[in-house]
């Protein structure tokens, strides 16, 4: 398999490092070489002499599309002369909620790193996490196995204030598949999900119909695909995605809902990263029951 490219390779290890206040585009990079491709001293300082110029203007690029999405911002810019940015910043003219939700953005890294520790199925079930703490009021993860390339249905009743899903007023019944790749999501990848999905809006099939759960079909409202990859999409898969009307998320964004919200799980600060993990352990054990019952969780009230 080809290495991933080296600039994506240190903006994934710039995004997971805990920075607050003025750090040099030159000294990250030549950390960053470091750690990501195995520089010497020597040969990290070289590598970054040559290259400071084109990573910076790469990351402001980045950026430039991270907000473009919504996420927060992860720096400002503290002088393009020297090239040097203002990590994780909290703006002077934030107050009140705005200035404690920016604040707690500052642990969005860390999240990242625990999602990184994450086994395939482990996270099907951080899907689902996500669906909880965007105010799904029911959640399922379906078994491990034949479950039609469907890893979690959820339904969306109340608005939400995620930067992700827009407020409705309408219910919304989604269909999640959630890929750990360590490569961005494939356009085969996504038309295969698509068809999942048509299957699912029209019933008839056996292999779909054998998953989806009963409040599922019960509820109404539109039925939405929800596409979670680890390392993002394709150009391809991410144009038929977007053709096709899917909600496409990567590990950015459920790093960021998850640091953004006062608490999970009634647990705040780093205690959310616990809860996290062990309403993981909670999820998978409650997908495969005894019984051949799917079983379907509520989103807590600490959540919405």
């Amino acid at each position: 398999m080809a290495r991933e490219p080296e600039k994506p390779q240190i903006l994934k290890w710039l995004l997971r490092q805990d920075l607050i206040g003025v750090r040099s585009c030159s000294s990250l990079l030549t950390e960053g070489a470091a750690a990501c491709l195995g520089k010497d001293i020597a040969s990290a300082s070289a590598y970054t002499e040559a290259n400071t110029k084109s990573f910076w203007n790469y990351v402001l690029l980045q950026h430039t599309e991270q907000l473009a999405r919504g996420l927060s911002p992860s720096f400002s810019i503290h002088s393009d002369t020297s090239k040097s940015w203002n990590c994780y910043p909290v703006s002077a003219s934030l107050t009140g909620a705005a200035r404690r939700r920016a604040t707690r953005v500052r642990t969005r890294p860390s999240f990242l790193r625990m999602i990184d520790t994450l086994s395939d199925r482990e996270y099907e079930a951080l899907a689902c996490i996500l669906l909880e703490v965007l105010g799904c009021t029911h959640v399922t993860l379906t078994r491990r196995g034949n479950e039609g390339g469907i890893d979690a249905f959820g339904l969306l009743v109340n608005a939400s204030s995620s930067h992700l899903l827009g407020s409705t007023s309408q219910p919304v019944r989604l269909v999640i598949q959630a890929k750990k790749y360590s490569r961005p999501m494939a356009a085969d990848t996504m038309k295969e999900f698509i068809q999942t999905l048509s299957e699912v809006r029209h019933g008839g099939q056996r292999t779909t119909e054998s998953v989806v759960p009963a409040w599922f079909r019960a509820a109404r409202g539109a039925i939405v695909g929800l596409t979670l990859s680890h390392s993002g999409y394709q150009s391809g898969a991410e144009s038929r995605g977007r053709s096709h009307g899917i909600l496409m998320a990567d590990s950015i964004d459920v790093a960021e809902i998850l640091a953004a919200k006062n608490a999970i799980y009634g647990k705040r600060d780093v205690a959310r990263l616990g809860a996290c993990e062990s309403r993981i352990k909670i999820l998978l054990a409650d997908s495969e029951p005894n019984d051949q019952t799917p079983r379907s969780t509520a989103g807590p009230a600490e959540c919405s």
